[in-house]
């Protein structure tokens, strides 16, 4: 592998109420590879993304983004989260406002600060977001409100969304857990599509072993806050899902 986009280095986490979340974790991530994490809940999955974006500061060890430290100067972990879309459960829509102003809220991480609180933007970034639109096949849906859209549909606004922000990685936290298995593929087709096409990273934490083995080139896998697992998703055995997820894994 080149250089990684991303790359964690002995990566510890504990929380103040002394929860360890991830212990020494040495993780990476290519241009253009998708990347599916697993594990049971309270593994460690989303606290690893939250560093990842620098929301979180590690306790020990580092988190690099093309082989700089996210956290060297405040000014470094801005520029990683303007380079870094984000994709969430819950589509963190804003809802009094239009799909398309939804869409263009990608880019409020490259504007003046006045811009982006007045939804103020020119015509080359409402060209933009329509584009980002039409990849998601969702363009007709522009001017509606996002409480006008099915689950589904707000999940392809919330990709259009991150598309727009011209982002090297896309960080997506349990993304389709809340839509059923049919919509799921199709938000997915989307999004692994898209990333591919465009050379974007893509780390997806995902409830669904079926989903991940179907979408992604490599699968990693936490227990307790460790990598349990690290490799293509031919090699997600039974044996490896059992002593991940314990007896009853083929509930997953």
């Amino acid at each position: 592998m080149a250089t990684p986009v991303f790359q964690t280095v002995k990566l510890c986490l504990t929380y103040p109420d002394g929860t360890q979340a991830l212990r020494e974790v040495d993780f990476a991530i290519g241009a253009g590879e998708v990347v599916a994490v697993i594990g049971k809940s309270g593994a460690g999955k989303s606290t690893l993304l939250r560093c990842l974006n620098g929301l979180l500061t590690p306790t020990k060890g580092e988190v690099l983004f093309r082989g700089r430290p996210v956290h060297s100067t405040k000014a470094h972990a801005r520029m990683v989260r303007r380079d870094v879309g984000m994709i969430f459960q819950n589509f963190g829509l804003v809802p009094r406002v239009s799909v398309l102003t939804n869409v263009l809220i990608g880019r409020a991480g490259q504007l003046p600060t006045w811009r982006g609180l007045f939804f103020w933007f020119t015509p080359e970034e409402r060209q933009l977001g329509l584009r980002a639109l039409q990849r998601v096949e969702i363009l007709d849906q522009w001017q509606k409100r996002p409480a006008d859209l099915s689950g589904g549909q707000q999940q392809r606004v919330a990709i259009a969304r991150a598309l727009c922000q011209e982002p090297a990685v896309l960080l997506a936290d349990e993304p389709v857990s809340s839509l059923d298995p049919a919509t799921a593929r199709v938000v997915l087709d989307y999004a692994v599509r898209i990333c591919r096409e465009e050379g974007i990273a893509m780390v997806a934490n995902l409830h669904s072993v079926a989903l991940a083995r179907e979408y992604s080139d490599r699968v990693v896998a936490f227990k307790d806050g460790r990598v349990a697992f690290e490799g293509p998703p031919t090699q997600l055995t039974d044996e490896v899902l059992k002593e991940v997820y314990g007896e009853h894994f083929a509930d997953f």
